[in-house]
């Protein structure tokens, strides 16, 4: 833990004395899986240091500074880009490591530009580049990526019906595929998403000391883990694919570190949902045990989170990738804290937050604890974990919440 004490002291008669310090995250430490929820106010980013030391990122989005819906604050502010401001997060962090500038792992859950970046109004134009700098691309050229995982390569054309998911993505998949091409004319390495897998994400340094953990690849393009083995099963019937139909291809995982575990699996929906995307969420919930902590499926929108994938993940905590209005809706606010559902307590945190959206949440918005950088750090073993929120207008991260320390069951 780093502290910064500040004084003011008066005279020789004794005079005023303040005093105030400043406590940050203390540093990962070999053991330590740290999982950090990036705020950008432009999309989601997830960063993981598991316990061998191996790096992790999942998506970083970048929809631009103009929406058709009302958008975050730029955080920490609008003079740097998303992934720039991504990058430098990354090496604050990463020190310990002393691999600055490295990433082990980075994967794009689906092809959104809130979850990728894309031809937005603040995409960069470069020389020398056939494709703009957002997100993802922007951040390939920050940090060095070992490894890129997306949930189409190499041919991304693999839906019953190609041309309804080439028009939902036309914002983002064009210039993501020339990013591809330049990514494969210079020899790095990019692989699809192999969904049943425990293999494609795997310890890099030091995997025989932690064989309590795993990464399992849950779901994907449209199939889902079937809970044996690494086998699989399609979701998607033929010619399924509509509008939003891109949310629920999103590639998901769940992490195993002990008793510990976290499910991310990006913008999948359930049942019920408003743009007639297939029910992913369904599916997952067949296969998911028990979660302590759990990434709110598409930003907890009305369209997911509903009851059975709730009941099958039981987390304590949520967290809800923010960075537009709506996000997150009261009935999904109501079903996360119904104890009919599961008993127990449960702690819920947000990347951000809008004064709109809480007028709309009611009463509900006094359950989001505390918004910003959301970082739970699991302790050697995986038996025990803490919640942290950093500063997200503070280049420092000071800590302005931290748990109690909690015990994973």
């Amino acid at each position: 833990m780093t502290t910064v004490a500040c004084s003011c002291n008066g005279g020789a008669d004794g005079g005023l004395d303040y005093t105030y310090k400043v406590e940050t995250l203390p540093e990962w430490q070999e053991g330590y899986l740290d999982i950090h929820h990036i705020n950008t106010g432009r999309g989601n980013c997830s960063f993981m240091i598991l316990p061998d030391g191996t790096t992790m990122l999942v998506d970083v989005g970048d929809v631009g500074s103009e929406s058709f819906q009302e958008i975050t604050p730029a955080r920490p502010d609008d003079t740097k880009t998303p992934a720039t401001w991504v990058a430098e997060y990354i090496n604050y962090f990463t020190r310990p490591l002393q691999k600055a500038g490295e990433l082990d792992y980075a994967l794009m859950s689906h092809l959104h530009n809130d979850h990728i970046g894309g031809e937005v109004n603040t995409a960069i134009s470069q020389v020398g580049k056939s494709y703009k700098l957002s997100g993802i691309t922007e951040l390939a050229n920050l940090l060095d990526i070992d490894l890129l995982v997306d949930r189409g390569y190499p041919l991304y054309n693999y839906y019953p019906d190609n041309t309804a998911m080439i028009t939902e993505n036309k914002n983002t998949l064009p210039n993501y595929s020339k990013f591809i091409e330049e990514r494969d004319k210079l020899g790095q390495k990019t692989e699809m998403f192999e969904v049943g897998s425990n293999t494609q994400f795997v310890l890099k340094n030091n995997p025989r000391a932690y064989p309590d953990f795993e990464i399992r690849n849950v779901c994907g393009n449209g199939m889902v883990w079937t809970g044996s083995g690494n086998s699989t099963k399609i979701v998607y019937p033929s010619g399924s694919f509509k509008s939003g139909g891109e949310n629920s291809a999103s590639c998901g995982f769940v992490m195993k570190y002990g008793r510990f575990g976290y499910c991310n699996c990006g913008d999948i929906q359930g049942e019920n949902n408003s743009g007639g995307a297939v029910d992913m969420e369904t599916a997952v919930s067949e296969v998911l045990s028990p979660c302590e902590a759990v990434l709110c499926n598409h930003h907890a929108y009305t369209d997911a989170m509903h009851e059975k994938f709730i009941s099958a993940a039981r987390p304590k905590v949520y967290v809800i990738p923010v960075w537009g209005i709506n996000q997150p809706t009261s009935p999904v606010m109501k079903r996360m804290l119904d104890t009919g559902l599961y008993p127990g307590d449960r702690m819920i945190f947000a990347t951000g937050r809008l004064d709109n959206n809480d007028k709309n949440l009611g009463e509900y918005a006094d359950d989001i604890l505390q918004t910003g950088h959301i970082v739970i750090r699991v302790y050697e073993g995986g038996s025990t974990y803490q919640v942290f929120v950093l500063s997200d207008t503070s280049r420092t991260y000071q800590i302005i919440y931290k748990s109690d320390i909690l015990t994973a069951e």
